[in-house]
Order: structure tokens, then C-alpha cells, then sequence
């Protein structure tokens, strides 16, 4: 039987964006995702690319905008709202990272990072209860092997030992 599949203009311009990005040539990328986008403005994966092109270039704006596309684009995606999460929280915008955090948790209650990335922005915060609570659910839904429970079994024990603040 013949099968015929469609293959939009969009993905044909992704692949060669990432082809671009292999090569070590971030401008022939970004003109491919930005061809991709021409196709389908929705397309959020040329956004999320564009985001972490920007951000290895140092340009935490557009990561954020671009970033923030995709999180518009794909709200029900805990890793989507999860990397805006962090990129807010690390550009000092913790208030609207705490939200993004609890978008992925709401999206899939199961999946262990954005516990633990509300944990270190509820510290920085100086939210030592919430950070508590969530260091835990962290700890309960990771990986035996995860390479951050180390770090949360730590944080969980120094928040502990600090005791209730002053």
C-alpha cells in the first residue's frame, strides 16, 4: 500500500535549523526557526529553540519572550512551564517563576522538577515552609538515582535544623 504523509514546511525548516545548530552556525538557525514560524506561528518548538539560542548568546529577553510563546502556546506541558520557570526565577522574576512552577505541577502532578525548582525559589524567597514542603514532594516523586535528591535531602536537612524563623 502507498502511504502518503504530510511533512509541513514548518518541520522541514525545524530539521534544518537543528542541522544549523550541529554545525555550530546559531544565525542559519535562527533564520530557519524564523522561516518555520513564517509557516506556523503556533509552531511552539521553533519558539523554544529560538529561546535557547538566545539564551547562549546572553540575550535573557528574548529567551524570556520567546520562552514565553511557547509556555502561551503549550500551557498544559510541564517541561514548557517548567524551563520558564527557572529562566524567570534566575533573572530575579520569582514571583511569575512560582506561578510557572505550579502551571507544571497542575499539568502533571508526578513529574518531580518543578518541585524542586519551587523549592529553591520559595528559599531564595525566604519561604522556608513552603520551601520545605516542596523539597519533600521533590524527594517523594524523584528518581532513587536522581542526581538532585543529594542536593534536597540536603536543603531539606539545613531548613530543618534552622528551625522556624524569627
Amino acid at each position: 500500500d502507498l502511504v502518503y504523509f504530510y511533512d509541513s514546511k514548518a518541520v522541514f525548516e525545524h530539521s534544518i535549523a537543528i542541522l544549523h545548530e550541529l554545525r555550530h552556525e546559531p544565525a542559519a538557525a535562527r533564520e530557519a526557526y524564523a522561516r518555520a514560524l513564517e509557516e506556523d506561528l503556533s509552531y511552539y518548538q521553533a519558539h523554544a529553540r529560538l529561546a535557547a539560542l538566545a539564551l547562549q548568546s546572553g540575550d535573557t529577553a528574548t529567551a524570556i519572550s520567546e520562552d514565553g510563546l511557547t509556555a502561551d502556546l503549550r500551557p498544559a506541558e510541564p517541561t514548557v512551564q517548567t524551563q520558564l520557570g527557572v529562566l524567570l526565577a534566575a533573572t530575579g522574576n520569582r514571583t511569575d517563576a512560582v506561578a510557572h512552577f505550579h502551571a507544571a505541577v497542575a499539568a502533571d502532578p508526578v513529574f518531580a522538577p518543578p518541585y524542586l525548582e519551587l523549592a529553591k525559589t520559595y528559599e531564595a524567597l525566604g519561604q522556608a515552609d513552603s520551601a520545605l514542603v516542596q523539597y519533600g514532594a521533590f524527594l517523594a516523586r524523584a528518581a532513587r538515582d536522581d542526581c538532585q535528591a543529594a542536593f534536597a535531602r540536603a536543603r531539606l536537612q539545613a531548613l530543618r535544623a534552622a528551625g522556624p524563623p524569627h
